[in-house]
């Protein structure tokens, strides 16, 4: 029998730890797909603010009852591997939610990572390590590119309360679609089939109304 324990995962950012997260454990269900007497991999801690290695975030948990990014990434490597019966527990219109992670095999990207602008805009640690938006056009940026003009977006986030909260995805300066989140529950929305320009194009979230009562969370970015 061959166990792993005590697994700190340390890193340079959370989208780094994700990466190295999920490249490990694909392996290691790999190898046990394919046979090998693999009975346990055990993280050395619960969460982050009480990690043994001071000054560093090598868990799969901000705080505790939190996860990170890399939390979702683990269980995508199982499911990569051994396949997954997970679905949309919803949908309208415009897109669908779920409040699960979603297979990313595209392009993720971290909120925190991201340019932050706008009066309040900043980044949290909980209840997932990202960007929080407040107010009237708080926003976060990068630029991405792209191949080809279709994609799909899907963005994690939550209210910080009951009432509804909206993240407009602008790309190239042109708006394509809304986010809703309907509470404190960090859920995935996505918008489907986004027609946009080609080649390194400005992406967008951005929070441009406000009641006075709600603010943003959002975590991160897909797209397929």
């Amino acid at each position: 029998e061959v166990q792993i324990t005590e697994l700190d995962v340390t890193n340079e950012g959370s989208t780094d730890q994700a990466n190295y997260i999920y490249d490990l454990m694909k392996n290691v269900v790999t190898l046990k797909k394919n046979g090998a007497k693999i009975t346990g991999v055990t993280i050395w801690g619960l969460s982050d603010d009480v990690t043994w290695i001071k000054g560093e975030t090598p868990l799969l948990f901000s705080t505790l009852g939190n996860a990170k990014y890399s939390y979702y990434r683990m269980i995508d490597a199982y499911n990569d591997v051994m396949g997954s019966s997970s679905s949309s527990s919803g949908s309208s219109s415009s897109g669908s939610s779920s409040s699960g992670s979603t297979s990313t095999t595209g392009t993720v990207v971290q909120c925190e990572d991201m340019t932050l602008s706008g009066t309040y805009a900043g980044k949290i640690s909980s209840p997932f390590s990202g960007a929080v938006l407040y107010a009237n056009n708080d926003a976060c940026s990068y630029d991405q590119y792209f191949a080809y003009g279709t994609h799909s977006f899907s963005l994690r986030g939550c209210s910080n309360n009951d009432e509804m909260a909206k993240v407009d995805l602008y790309i190239g300066g042109e708006k394509k679609g809304t986010f809703y989140y309907g509470g404190s529950y960090p859920a995935v929305y996505t918008i489907e089939n986004v027609s946009h320009g080609t080649g390194v194009q400005t992406i967008e979230l951005k929070c441009t109304s406000d009641n006075g009562t709600w603010d943003a969370y959002i975590d991160y970015l897909e797209i397929k």
